[in-house]
């Protein structure tokens, strides 16, 4: 008993250091300044293509919250090697591992390159959506002063364009015949999934209505969840939410629990027991966490 309580000490040390290195609130002034630069630059580029007359306004409040929105994003990725750290040297030690083979997990975990690819898309897409939010932001202020204007996408094509933009947004908009009103939304159909939204990326991964969330103020339904609740999250923490979004889909998978039964959309993540995992890829060899 006093040799497991040891370890698990043990690893809540080596975690818990680990995840004060890994804390990117240290450049969160260089990211929101990023983020502040590429959504100004945008809206400087509207005002100097339609030359209104008037002086175009930065939202402080619309960056604030993009800012937000964008943080947690990438905190959420590094809490995610966090978790997988932590898995390696649970298995490593309970395999009874010499600190070499310890090492040596840890080692190949930090090589590979999947973590760094996926932190570089989550980049290339919080700078588009701080260009798009620039752009419309403009696009807004101009419309508010007489200048009637409409929208389209132009959609940049390569290995890591979504699906939703390559199959469902761009053809069905992808031309100035194919423009919209300003304040319409691009609606979308892909895989049996509608999306919908003043503009892109929108990359949705959702609860049915209904569903309950643990706020620091009780349960509520999903759909009732509004910016500001802190939310209970799967550390047993509760965090601020800074942003929602609806998704419209045909596609429900059922996961039946001792716990329960949770009805979710396939592309929401779920925490396993060997990480994050989509609830369409979850079988029945799979442990999920469960908060009481």
């Amino acid at each position: 008993m006093t040799s497991d309580i040891e370890t698990k000490g043990l690893i809540d040390t080596i975690f818990e250091r680990f995840m004060e290195i890994m804390s990117i609130r240290p450049f969160q002034p260089k990211v929101n300044d990023f983020l502040r630069g590429e959504f100004i630059k945008s809206l400087n580029k509207v005002e100097t293509e339609l030359k209104p007359s008037i002086n175009f306004v930065t939202d402080n409040q619309e960056l604030e919250l993009l800012n937000n929105y964008v943080f947690q994003n990438l905190q959420n990725h590094a809490d995610q090697i966090g978790d997988q750290l932590r898995q390696e040297l649970q298995r490593g030690m309970l395999n009874k591992e010499t600190p070499t083979e310890l090492k040596k997990r840890v080692k190949e975990l930090f090589t590979d390159t999947k973590y760094t690819n996926r932190m570089k898309t989550v980049l290339r897409t919080e700078k588009l959506r701080a260009n798009n939010a620039g752009a419309f932001s403009g696009a807004e202020q101009a419309q508010e002063a007489g200048i009637k204007l409409k929208k389209y996408l132009d959609v940049t094509m390569d290995t890591k364009t979504s699906n939703i933009c390559r199959h469902g947004e761009y053809p069905k908009y992808g031309t100035k015949e194919q423009a919209i009103p300003l304040d319409e939304d691009f609606v979308v159909r892909v895989d049996n999934k509608t999306y919908s939204a003043k503009y892109p990326p929108f990359h949705p991964n959702c609860f049915l209505s209904g569903t309950k969330i643990t706020t620091d103020k009780g349960e509520k339904n999903i759909e009732d969840i509004q910016i500001g609740d802190n939310v209970l999250t799967h550390k047993n923490r509760f965090k601020e939410v800074y942003g929602t979004m609806v998704n419209k889909t045909d596609e429900i998978f059922k996961i039946e629990t001792n716990n329960g039964v949770l009805n979710v959309t396939g592309e929401h993540p779920i925490m396993t027991r060997n990480g994050w995992k989509l609830a369409k890829d979850i079988t029945e060899k799979d442990w999920i966490m469960y908060i009481k």
